[in-house]
């Protein structure tokens, strides 16, 4: 099941992807829901970010890592954005980095939950771009640049049937491959993060996790369209803008 967020016109809704159509879904994903017989095609929708995150957190290093760790950060909520949704790359000395990553989508609470029963708190894996803003007066806080709006782009949709193990990631900047790999490389396992995060905080449904990059970081800038393609899941597209008018 491919579950996303989308709208219209002015109503939001939540569907089902069917094909090349969204069949919108009555009631919420993380409990039952009906599928309805109302669709729309794809051509015709705005995507939404597929979840409203309480928390965004991501990990560091999960590739290629020696086992030290996991050494985990904090993103914004308000960093959410869309597929095709702008990337809105700030005005100032700032070197703007893409990473395209799997990315855990929480779907029932968890306290304290052990790895065996982890899997059963996740609703399922998205795309997400793990963007960040390089500048000297970061230095002391390599996190304050990744705090922009837009800065964690997410979607098209949540797989909830896909899995994680083996999937092939690559991401393109205008058409070429930038970065390639696969999660079979992570160090950290999503069951494992699940249970190490929980030990230290509750997680609730919708929290997302990014689970890391297999490759390194790749530079953007304006008008730069990067796409982020897990398997099974699809590709997640988005345009890198300027800033205007100094907001």
């Amino acid at each position: 099941m491919k579950l996303l967020r989308y709208k219209t016109g002015k109503p939001e809704y939540r569907g089902v992807l069917d094909g090349d159509r969204v069949k919108r879904i009555n009631g919420s994903m993380f409990l039952e829901y009906g599928i309805t017989e109302d669709s729309a095609p794809l051509s015709g929708i705005t995507f939404l970010p597929p979840v409203l995150p309480g928390k965004i957190i991501g990990l560091r290093g999960n590739y290629g890592s020696s086992g030290e760790g996991p050494f985990f950060f904090m993103k914004p909520r308000s960093g959410a954005a869309a597929h095709k949704e702008k990337i809105i790359c700030p005005e100032g000395p700032f070197t703007i980095m893409a990473e395209g990553e799997l990315a855990i989508v929480i779907g029932k609470k968890c306290r304290g939950v052990d790895e065996d029963k982890a899997l059963a708190h996740i609703l399922g894996y998205t795309i997400a771009n793990d963007v960040t803003a390089l500048s000297p007066a970061f230095k002391e806080s390599f996190t304050e640049g990744k705090w922009f709006d837009t800065f964690t782009p997410l979607g098209p949709v949540i797989d909830t049937k896909t899995g994680f193990d083996g999937l092939e990631i690559t991401t393109r900047v205008n058409g070429r491959t930038v970065q390639s790999g696969s999660t079979s490389a992570m160090t950290f396992k999503p069951p494992f993060i699940v249970a190490r995060l929980s030990s230290v905080m509750t997680l609730e449904p919708g929290d997302v996790i990014l689970t890391g990059t297999p490759s390194q970081a790749v530079r953007i800038e304006p008008g730069d369209s990067v796409e982020i393609s897990i398997e099974g899941i699809g590709t997640l597209i988005n345009e890198a803008e300027a800033q205007l008018g100094g907001r």
